[in-house]
């Protein structure tokens, strides 16, 4: 399974290879071991988490910035494509496009959801209005 590490923070440090710990301790000229010590949910990681992307240029995602993405999808992405992976590649290249950080895993599944769930509703809405009444009537019978 091919993963995208660039796109997120850990959840937990089972997520993070030891080949990337080794890595970066490497270049730190420091041991790797050191790291078995930080905890994901003290102060400091979130301190550290607003460093990284303040030097990215990044910043947290809001609501309204679920809803902008959610939007995108609706108008750019779902006439076109409806396979889930598909379209959370396009999430979180947009996230990735608008400097903001991309939600947990649960909100972006959250949002995919709601735009395929808007666009069937609109979809469907304009389907019917265009349809001949005639044709209604034939399908009601």
């Amino acid at each position: 399974m091919k993963r995208n590490w660039q796109i997120r923070f850990p959840n937990n440090k089972n997520e993070i290879p030891n080949a990337v710990i080794d890595y970066i301790a490497k270049q730190l000229n420091i041991d790797s071991k050191i790291f078995d010590g930080y905890d994901l949910n003290k102060r400091s990681y979130f301190y550290h988490k607003s460093q990284i992307r303040e030097y990215f240029g990044f910043r947290e995602a809001t609501a309204a910035d679920g809803d902008k993405v959610k939007d995108f999808l609706i108008e750019n992405i779902l006439y076109l494509e409806m396979n889930y992976e598909r379209l959370k590649v396009e999430a979180l290249n947009k996230f990735k496009l608008l400097h903001i950080e991309p939600p947990t895993i649960d909100r972006l599944e959250r949002i995919i959801k709601s735009a395929i769930h808007t666009y069937e509703i609109k979809f469907f809405k304009e389907t019917y209005s265009k349809s001949p009444t005639s044709s209604v009537d034939k399908m009601d019978t």
